[in-house]
């Protein structure tokens, strides 16, 4: 069952368009009307699971990872391959991954939720 937010859908489509693949965003509209479990879907080159019942808190999330780039580290702090990261309340854990990218093939990450 998909979670009910006061997440603006209309919101998560316009923003979605700006940089998620098509077929990304048609398996997430999909996923509302259908979804037993969870949902895969590709984002750039990385493969991210979305459970069902968190479906629309985790598009908004990778909304703010991947497109509007609000976890930008590149103005702060630099990751480096072999860099270890700590991600504490890394919630799905898609910021995890994404900075799995920076860090490989050495690097560590350590996500961390309560």
């Amino acid at each position: 069952m998909v979670e009910q937010h006061n997440i603006d859908l209309q919101w998560l489509r316009e923003e979605s368009i700006k940089c998620l693949r098509r077929e990304t965003i048609d398996r997430l509209l999909g996923a509302l009307e259908v979804c037993e479990d969870e949902v895969e879907i590709v984002v750039g080159d990385l493969k991210l699971l979305i459970p069902c019942s968190q479906l629309l808190s985790a598009w908004a999330n990778i909304i703010h990872i991947f497109c509007l780039n609000d976890y930008d580290l590149g103005r702060r702090i630099i990751v480096r391959e072999g860099d270890i990261v700590v991600d504490i309340g890394a919630y799905l854990g898609f910021f995890t991954t994404y900075t799995a990218s920076l860090v490989k093939p050495f690097g560590r990450r350590f996500p961390f939720f309560p």
